[in-house]
């Protein structure tokens, strides 16, 4: 294995580590009542807002958790946390 793929390895890994982070978060938010928001969800990894927002498999675990919350899964149910959601 070369320099470059031993280095895309440790990208892949640190990824799935953040993923993980992330939907665990989430599910903890969840069981707690909590309304899951993307600053809460800052606060409490101390990931960036992009990924939230950028990642498929996490913006799809939120939208799960607040359907789960007894909340719809429109864009909304998914807000900033500032009264748009």
């Amino acid at each position: 294995m070369n320099k470059y793929d031993k280095m895309i390895a440790c990208n892949r890994k640190a990824s799935a580590e953040k993923i993980d982070l992330a939907r665990r978060t989430i599910f903890e938010m969840v069981e707690e009542g909590e309304k899951v928001t993307i600053p809460k969800l800052i606060a409490k990894t101390g990931l960036s807002r992009g990924f939230f927002y950028k990642n498929p498999m996490v913006r799809q675990s939120a939208g799960q958790s607040a359907g789960a919350a007894g909340r719809d899964d429109r864009p909304q149910a998914f807000g900033s946390g500032y009264g748009d959601g």
